[in-house]
């Protein structure tokens, strides 16, 4: 993966994640869309353990109220995933770089025994000749 790319991802997904960390109750609560007196929809912060409610937005769209209340509660792990995705890319393009590094070695190092065999073979073919 390019470093500049996966520096430019993690910083995009850090700020977004920063952002929503400072949505109300982020860390306690789970967002619910309801709908309104006035057949819009709405959103809400729940706590389930204490059944503590909050209204976060209202006049929305139904489907509006959703994607905001699907993608709120799964940016956290989207941004884990994302991190978790590039931490093993690095890992696997940082292998692929070892692999090379020790195929070129054995390659340098056929060579060189490639080499040694011709002339150890163009050495007992001259001492043959002069038997």
């Amino acid at each position: 993966m390019n470093a500049d790319l996966e520096a430019q991802d993690r910083d995009f997904f850090d700020i977004l994640y920063q952002q929503w960390s400072k949505t109300t109750w982020a860390n306690c609560s789970y967002w619910m869309p309801f709908e309104d007196e006035d057949f819009t929809f709405g959103i809400k912060a729940v706590v389930q353990e204490t059944d503590s409610e909050i209204v976060i937005a209202r006049g929305l769209t139904e489907p509006d109220a959703d994607f905001i209340c699907g993608l709120h509660g799964a940016l956290p792990d989207l941004t884990r995933r994302l991190h978790d995705a590039t931490d093993e890319a690095v890992r696997k393009d940082e292998a692929n770089d070892d692999a090379q590094v020790l195929l070129a070695d054995a390659l340098r190092d056929n060579m060189k025994l490639t080499e040694m065999l011709d002339r150890a073979g163009t050495r007992l073919q001259e001492l043959g000749e002069t038997l």
